[in-house]
């Protein structure tokens, strides 16, 4: 009798303790995704961008909303760019995505700007995975040691799948020498691959961090481009993106993808609630938060990091390189004042007849009139390239602008030592009318002419086939940066830029900068 009395009382407490635990677990999970991309070392604060204090200072607060029940993600390219973290290749940033928490990063196809052993140094310094998929080892065919695939996290009761993805264009907007082991494989492909395996491991909720453009019409809210392509997949919840600067705030397939435009001045804020019974996502909540340095004071110990790190450069940064007598804006989609400026003095440097520059290289809007110091000068042109030289061709020299002139792939190509027309009602690969040196000669298709153009391009950078396979290629060593800089300090900082592209459109003719 009194085992038939223990062995009742055992199952009345089994099926209560299944019970109570059924109870303790809520029917609905709220969860938040919190996502930051193409950080660039933003670190100091400035007219611009809160900096790296008072964006830490907004992460706590959006995550104390939610007790703590928050993922934050980078959507990479979050090291490369400013003078504080680039002489420190890095490092800095690594230690603030540390003291925020980041629980996942994807590589950005600037992660690579170092090579890989630097970049394998900062990964062994990041207290969070990694990621990357479609990046392989060329001969392993194996994602390498140092990356994921994907990761699994454990969050507010739910099992959270994250797959790392990169833009294909990595392969060529890297310098190609950096990556020469690697491969960069169909994103498309790999995320279906990764999706698979997370579902299988039993992964609730899969998100894919994908460091890939994302473009959204302001009209009719239409997302496009790499990452808009990702949503087709099946079994993927949410996309938080990068790579394109863009703010993105849309669905497409029903796909919920954010992009917080750059270096922290916003973040991705997603507020999830899963169903444990319909066992999927109910529903949504997307919006992009403006980090206002204004309305923000600093996170105290993320000032200390910052202020370290000014202080191991500001001598640097405060130096006087030259005066500039005009402001040069530049942008990537045209040929522009500061790309061509910088073109010259490439030029000028190495003695060239044509100089060449991809307008990607170039990383301000604008270098304004006055004093320009080492600070601004390295924000500027943030890559430590340089000057190749190399003879090309008359007729190689003119399918390099048919291709560099209206890339919508890569950025414009900037140039200098010509005066270049063309004819936008004709096909591409035809647009170009005439092309003249400086001096007023044509430009003749069987001459040779010497032309320069920095390591990036000469490896292959952009993909110009023309310039990697040149006759006569050098590498001179000259640092591209020093030899700007000596431009400005010379005739450069008083040069006013001279219209050297011009366009026909609608049977009239416009200078396109």
């Amino acid at each position: 009798m009194k085992r038939m009395i223990m062995a009742a009382f055992v199952i009345w407490w089994a099926v209560f303790s299944l019970g109570a635990s059924a109870l303790a677990q809520p029917a609905e999970i709220s969860l938040r995704i919190i996502g930051i991309n193409d950080f660039h070392g933003a670190l100091i604060e400035t007219s611009s961008y809160a900096g790296a204090a008072k964006m830490a200072s907004a992460v706590k607060t959006l995550s104390e909303e939610k007790d703590g029940n928050v993922l934050i993600l980078a959507a990479g390219d979050m090291m490369q760019g400013s003078m504080e973290s680039n002489l420190e290749r890095g490092q800095t940033v690594i230690e603030m995505m540390n003291l925020i928490g980041v629980d996942a990063m994807v590589l950005g196809n600037h992660e690579f700007d170092w090579g890989l052993d630097i970049l394998q140094t900062r990964i062994e310094e990041m207290r969070f995975p990694c990621l990357a998929a479609n990046v392989r080892e060329k001969d392993a065919r194996e994602v390498p040691h140092y990356l994921h695939p994907y990761t699994i996290i454990e969050q507010a009761g739910l099992r959270v799948g994250i797959v790392g993805l990169v833009t294909e264009d990595t392969a060529t907007s890297v310098n190609p020498k950096y990556i020469r082991t690697l491969t960069i494989d169909d994103p498309i492909l790999a995320a279906r691959d990764a999706v698979r395996a997370v579902k299988a491991e039993g992964a609730d909720i899969v998100i894919l961090l994908a460091h890939m453009g994302c473009y959204q019409d302001e009209i009719t809210g239409e997302l496009s481009g790499e990452a808009a392509e990702l949503a087709a997949i099946d079994g993927v919840d949410l996309i938080v993106s990068g790579h394109s600067h863009t703010i993105v705030n849309g669905n497409a397939e029903k796909v919920p993808i954010v992009q917080a435009g750059s270096k922290g001045k916003y973040l991705d804020v997603v507020d999830i609630v899963y169903s444990r019974e319909e066992n999927e996502i109910v529903s949504y909540q997307t919006k992009l938060y403006e980090v206002d340095g204004r309305a923000l004071s600093p996170h105290r110990k993320m000032k200390t990091l910052v202020e370290k790190a000014v202080k191991k450069v500001d001598k640097i940064r405060r130096n006087e390189v030259g005066q500039l007598t005009y402001s040069l804006p530049h942008d990537r989609r045209a040929v522009s004042p500061l790309g061509s400026w910088v073109s010259d003095g490439i030029r000028e440097a190495v003695g060239a007849d044509i100089a060449l520059q991809n307008g990607g290289g170039i990383r301000v809007d604008v270098l304004e009139a006055g004093s320009v110091t080492e600070g601004e000068l390295y924000e500027m042109l943030p890559f430590d390239n340089t000057i190749c030289t190399a003879y090309l061709t008359g007729a190689q020299i003119r399918d390099v602008l048919e291709q560099g002139l209206f890339d919508d792939k890569h950025s414009i190509l900037q140039y200098a030592g010509m005066t270049v027309i063309c004819d936008m009602t004709k096909p591409q690969g035809s647009c170009i009318i005439s092309v003249h040196l400086s001096d007023g000669r044509p430009l003749l298709m069987g001459e040779k002419y010497l032309v320069a153009y920095n390591d990036f391009m000469a490896a292959g950078g952009d993909g110009y086939p023309h310039l990697t396979a040149a006759e006569e290629l050098r590498n001179t060593g000259i640092n591209l940066r020093e030899a700007v800089g000596e431009y400005l300090r010379g005739q450069g900082g008083k040069a006013l830029f001279e219209t050297r592209f011009y366009q026909f459109s609608s049977g009239s003719m416009n200078h396109a900068a």
